[in-house]
């Protein structure tokens, strides 16, 4: 049972944080439905080629929009001190570690998951398509979240982490 609570707590941690600091949580948002603009304005007014696009486009900005905050999920744990006392508890780093990427994934990737439901379905693209992105947003973006989490602690000690992530 301690395992779980030391999961428990690290989730309730980084959810309390990112409830701190709602600009985190805004900004990938706000980026993504930047990029989707921007995508249809490149695009131009051709209904028909933006229909065909738009799942595309909407995994392309929800990939960039993750790269955006990743190398946050341990960075300010470095800097303050607090990812050396997770790896002195008493609960498995692994767990630790999926306890803080479930929070990340929920905070700052779920949002944008069900922004690009909303956008699709506001441009007219069949309710089946949207379930399927959805559905494919669904299973990829926590790998993304995973692989994108080993290239942030990769790369925490160094100064320029943000530029190799």
């Amino acid at each position: 049972m301690p395992i779980f609570r030391g999961y428990q707590a690290v989730v309730a941690r980084e959810l309390r944080k990112f409830a701190r600091h709602r600009n985190e949580v805004t900004q990938p948002l706000i980026f993504f439905l930047l990029v989707v603009s921007l995508f249809s304005i490149a695009v131009g007014g051709d209904e028909r080629l933006i229909k065909q696009i738009a799942p595309a486009t909407a995994w392309v900005a929800v990939v960039l929009a993750i790269t955006l905050k990743l190398e946050s999920i341990f960075s300010t744990d470095y800097a303050d001190g607090s990812l050396e006392q997770l790896r002195l508890s008493t609960t498995p780093l692994t767990i630790l570690v999926a306890a803080k990427l479930v929070a990340h994934w929920l905070c700052l990737t779920l949002p944008q998951v069900i922004s690009a439901a909303a956008v699709l379905l506001i441009i007219g693209i069949p309710p089946g398509v949207c379930l399927a992105l959805t559905g494919s947003l669904l299973l990829g973006t926590p790998a993304l979240v995973a692989v994108g989490a080993i290239a942030a602690s990769l790369s925490l000690g160094s100064r320029t982490g943000g530029t190799l992530i």
